[in-house]
């Protein structure tokens, strides 16, 4: 059951990184012979990933620096993060105390706040590269990364506009309603 779950986590993770499919890791959920392996399996990989990206010295570097492919790819990782984080969560709700829960909704806080400067300061980047690419002084392959960036935005907005894609914030326990 373990081997099993551990698969199937491993493809969750696969489509929460690399599509914006709802719910990874409910897609490809267990079997009722495996919850309770991917269960402990999905929590603590949701708890090594956050802490893994409060730990990372290059979370701040990659901020300090311009937009690129590097923050693109925290951009992914942090929306995997969230997707685990919200999937253990919920998995495990009637097994969480208020104060675990609570944890959790914090911990999710804080991802997002992350994404969200990373985002906002791609979106800033995008704009000050478009007034200052009349004048030519940005190097051609700056402009193509700026380029993949905002294109990785622009796909999120529509998906969440086309109702292909949802953004989710875990509320707090006692809010929660069972889906």
């Amino acid at each position: 059951m373990w081997v099993v779950a551990l698969a199937r986590l491993e493809a969750g993770a696969i489509l929460g990184t690399f599509t914006t499919l709802p719910a990874p890791f409910e897609i490809i959920g267990p079997s009722q012979y495996e919850m309770p392996a991917y269960k402990e399996l999905l929590m603590d990989g949701a708890q090594t990933h956050y802490w893994a990206l409060v730990n990372d010295a290059s979370v701040k570097a990659v901020a300090a620096n311009p937009p690129g492919t590097e923050m693109l790819a925290y951009i992914r990782r942090l929306n995997l993060a969230r997707a685990m984080l919200s999937a253990a969560a919920r998995s495990n709700a009637k097994d969480l105390s208020s104060t675990q829960w609570s944890q959790l909704v914090e911990e999710d806080q804080q991802l997002l706040n992350l994404r969200n400067s990373y985002s906002q300061q791609i979106d800033r980047y995008l704009a000050l590269m478009r007034s200052t690419n009349v004048n030519k002084s940005i190097p051609d392959s700056a402009v193509r990364s700026v380029k993949a960036c905002g294109l990785q935005l622009e796909g999120e907005r529509q998906e969440l506009q086309a109702g292909t894609a949802s953004f989710q914030i875990i509320t707090a326990k006692k809010d929660r309603v069972n889906r």
